[in-house]
């Protein structure tokens, strides 16, 4: 049986999404818990190439404010750098790429269209397939692993509680609402329940008769050797998006077209599928000094 016997808040899943919920809440003096079946950031929230450039979204605005004060609020690295450069090796990519410029504008974010020479000069490892570009004065990335961490410490900080390896294996209800979540450490109460459980929520809140429609998939990401840096780490283009770390590992993935079904529940797919040798071939391209 777990110790812990409940809290007012608790939160099932310790990936980004939840830890931030749980800090926000923390900070404003709720007591809170954030339940993990694995370790922090164990799954998608640990792997993926830290964009933070999201000008879709309704929330892009505050996340543009927030993301540069991040490692002053939280107390602790998030290793954030700004701005991001998408590099264009045809016209049509450079007419497609001009839509987050003309998105972002439209919500007071600048952008500079660069030439040839202009690109190469920001992106080094750029080659001769490169026609232009675009230097979005928004947005840039920062280490999912160092940010999750941020989260996680800054929540205990301000009281609040994270227990690894628990599983969620039900709720218990009374009146139409949840009182307690089910766990295989015993029973934790709560006063109010977040699902924060990513591609899980669907299968969580079905259990509620709330069932959130979610589908998921598997994607890849292809990390490189340590590489000389670039004076921007956010480099997208090709159909890739990810980021140079700062050791300077290229970290990069595709897009949807890209997505691979997931396994049966319980299995773990094998690393290196069809999906790395285009994604190998697409980094060569888009930077060919790399290849």
């Amino acid at each position: 049986m777990s110790e812990i016997k409940g809290a007012s808040v608790v939160i099932v899943g310790g990936g980004v999404t939840g830890l931030s919920a749980g800090w926000w809440l923390a900070r404003d003096g709720v007591d809170v818990l954030v339940l993990e079946k694995g370790l922090i950031g164990w799954e998608a929230s640990g792997r993926n190439g830290g964009g933070c450039s999201h000008h879709h979204s309704p929330l892009f605005a505050e996340e543009q404010r927030l993301w540069p004060i991040m490692d002053e609020l939280l107390g602790y690295p998030t290793e954030f750098r700004g701005e991001r450069v998408r590099l264009a090796a045809s016209e049509h990519q450079m007419a497609l790429y001009g839509r987050a410029l003309r998105n972002a504008a439209r919500q007071g974010f600048e952008s500079e269209v660069l030439d040839v020479k202009q690109a190469k000069e920001l992106v080094p490892l750029a080659g001769d397939t490169v026609v232009g570009g675009y230097h979005y004065k928004f947005g840039g990335h920062a280490n999912p692993h160092r940010t999750l961490q941020g989260y996680a410490w800054a929540m205990q900080d301000h009281g609040g509680r994270i227990l690894q390896h628990t599983t969620v294996t039900g709720f218990r209800t009374e009146g139409g609402r949840v009182v307690a979540v089910e766990t295989d450490r015993g029973e934790i109460g709560c006063d109010s329940l977040v699902l924060a459980a990513g591609p899980q929520t669907g299968r969580l809140s079905a259990m509620l008769g709330q069932e959130v429609p979610v589908q998921s998939a598997r994607c890849e990401m292809i990390v490189t050797e340590p590489l000389p840096l670039m004076p921007l780490g956010g480099v997208d283009g090709c159909g890739l998006y990810g980021r140079q770390t700062l050791r300077g590992n290229l970290a990069y993935g595709g897009g949807p077209h890209e997505w691979l079904a997931m396994a049966e529940e319980g299995t773990l797919p094998k690393p290196t599928t069809p999906l790395m040798l285009q994604m190998g071939r697409r980094l060569a391209e888009l930077l060919p000094k790399a290849s």
